[in-house]
């Protein structure tokens, strides 16, 4: 069974009971997920036993940087273009929201226990079909989510709404779903290109597939037809357009032909990576230079080494894309699952998509290649069909919150 089917299975089976009128599986979706991809296949008996004593004892307690709205702003992530991506959407939706950080690593927490809450969360499975460890860790999911709820209900009613970056993941779901519990409007954001996977899903189904939001901010119909099959019902999509774009001309200096963009996509595709990486060691492609920008958390060392080429280049650089394209000046951007290539496309480069196999789009109208011999191809075409821009990244609208 594949993890998107174990996931799907948990969290139907947790459904059949509620915690205060909202489906329990809904509740910890984000518990199902991060156990079936990550804790049950790669955590050792030592590390399962520290998540269940973190699940046990150690409760967020949440404060935001002052306050100041009756609106709160939450995130989870702290790289620098999700913090940038945060702050343009603030901006777009005239939001002077309060701010709180929700990283797992950095969150304060409160040592609680309580055997009362254990055994009430126990009943909660106790009549459902699960297996020995699974029937554990989903006792210490809904412990956990449960406390969570109690320890920072008094500070939720502070608030009259909530904009969440992620509100599929992390804590993010966890305050999203007490906004829900108490009434609140919950209003979540699009970060990067959102997809119907064509082969096997990742994790990153998530985003979509678990929204613990009222509406969930898009931005174009290509996203909102992609997600509208796995998305919960009750969640309503708004088409506001990416406020990246918003104050952003698409017309950038494109170079003459020599110089290639490669964007490559989490380690998760690391097979498929190295498959593209070995077609551009090819002494055909000795006239180009290939600039590689790997995902922000791919370590490049270990493939600068391996790969070590005159003619390609592993950047260090953490600026953002239109800033790349404008101080390298290429004329092609390449790659596979990875946002990027729209954002390339946005700005005009002639983009080509490497066809996988384990590809998460297809046919969205980027040239695709798989051989040597059809990047060759790629790269000796003139004429290239525009993106149909608008449909991928709609207008800008400010909407109220």
């Amino acid at each position: 069974m594949s993890a998107y089917c174990k996931y799907r299975l948990l969290k139907k089976k947790l459904n059949f009971n509620e915690y205060k009128g909202k489906p329990l599986g809904d509740l910890v979706g984000f518990f199902i997920a991060d156990y079936v991809y990550n804790v049950k296949p790669s955590f050792n008996v030592w590390r399962k036993v520290k998540y269940l004593i973190r699940m046990f004892f150690l409760i967020p307690s949440l404060k935001a940087d002052g306050k100041r709205s009756d609106v709160l702003y939450v995130y989870s992530v702290d790289r620098k273009d999700h913090v940038e991506l945060g702050e343009l959407y603030l901006k777009q939706l005239n939001l002077g929201a309060d701010e709180a950080f929700l990283g797992s690593s950095k969150v304060i927490k409160k040592l609680r226990f309580s055997i009362v809450l254990v055994l009430k969360s126990y009943l909660l499975t106790a009549k459902l079909k699960l297996a020995s460890q699974d029937r554990l860790f989903a006792v210490a999911w809904i412990y956990h989510q449960i406390s969570f709820f109690l320890e920072n209900e008094e500070f939720v009613k502070s608030y009259k709404k909530l904009l969440s970056y992620n509100s599929g993941y992390g804590y993010e779901n966890s305050i999203s779903w007490l906004f829900k519990i108490l009434n609140r409007k919950v209003y979540s954001l699009q970060h990067g290109m959102y997809f119907e996977y064509k082969n096997s899903i990742p994790f990153d189904v998530i985003n979509y597939e678990n929204l613990a939001c009222d509406v969930f901010f898009a931005w174009g119909r290509f996203t909102e037809n992609q997600i509208e099959n796995k998305k919960p019902v009750d969640v309503k999509v708004e088409i506001i357009g990416n406020p990246r774009y918003c104050e952003t001309e698409n017309i950038i200096n494109k170079g003459s032909g020599n110089v290639v963009l490669v964007s490559m996509p989490r380690d998760l595709y690391s097979k498929e990576y190295n498959s593209l990486l070995k077609i551009l060691m090819s002494e055909r492609f000795n006239s180009y230079d290939f600039l590689i920008k790997s995902h922000p958390f791919t370590e490049v060392d270990s493939l600068r080494e391996e790969y070590g080429k005159s003619n390609l280049f592993f950047l260090e650089s953490k600026m953002a894309i239109k800033d790349l394209i404008n101080h390298y000046v290429p004329r092609y951007c390449i790659g596979f699952n990875t946002t990027v290539l729209f954002e390339c496309a946005w700005y005009g480069l002639d983009v080509g998509q490497f066809i996988t196999g384990n590809d998460e789009f297809l046919d969205v109208g980027f040239h695709q290649f798989s051989s040597c011999n059809e990047l060759a191809s790629f790269l000796a075409t003139e004429e290239f069909k525009p993106l149909e821009e608008k449909y991928y990244f709609d207008s800008c609208i400010t909407y109220e919150v």
